[in-house]
């Protein structure tokens, strides 16, 4: 497989089947065991189509970094687990005005939530792939403590 070329990257990207754009990636499984608790464990995944917006971020934070959003508050089933969304925002303008939504990189699928399974999608998952650390100065996240503990633990100098 060839190098990526930023300027090539969406046509190559879209000549690829739906398949190979969107087939499940397992990024990491883990199982953490915690002292006095539950271990946690569980799964990060995505695809190609979603984690090419890490790299995506990578060639636009420049010198300004970038704001990541997350959010571990959908449980699934009555087994309790939950998708936990890693991911940025974009604003774009359309009609007169500017707007913003989600854009997705990748989920964790958490069995018991603690500061250790939100940290392995924060910390090195994206240099694993691209080679290059994101600079996260902003993040956007949901009422867990856990959660804003792993963003601080990765990027100690993030505004949330």
């Amino acid at each position: 497989m060839q190098s990526y070329d930023v300027a090539t990257d969406t046509a190559a990207f879209q000549k690829q089947s739906e398949e190979y754009r969107n087939g499940l990636i397992v990024l990491h499984a883990f199982y953490i065991p915690i002292e006095n608790s539950n271990p946690s464990l569980g799964a990060i995944v995505s695809s190609r189509r979603l984690f090419r917006n890490a790299k995506l971020c990578i060639d636009g934070q420049e010198r300004d970094g970038v704001m990541v959003a997350t959010d571990g508050t959908y449980k699934l089933h009555k087994g309790g687990w939950t998708l936990v969304d890693f991911g940025t925002y974009e604003a774009y303008y359309t009609r007169n005005d500017f707007a913003h939504r989600f854009v997705p990189i990748a989920y964790t699928f958490v069995q018991s939530e603690s500061i250790q399974a939100y940290d392995r999608p924060f910390s090195d998952r994206v240099y694993q792939f691209f080679g290059v650390r994101l600079e996260v100065k902003f993040g956007s996240l949901d009422h867990a403590s856990c959660i804003a503990t792993a963003f601080q633990m990765s990027w100690p100098e993030v505004q949330l």
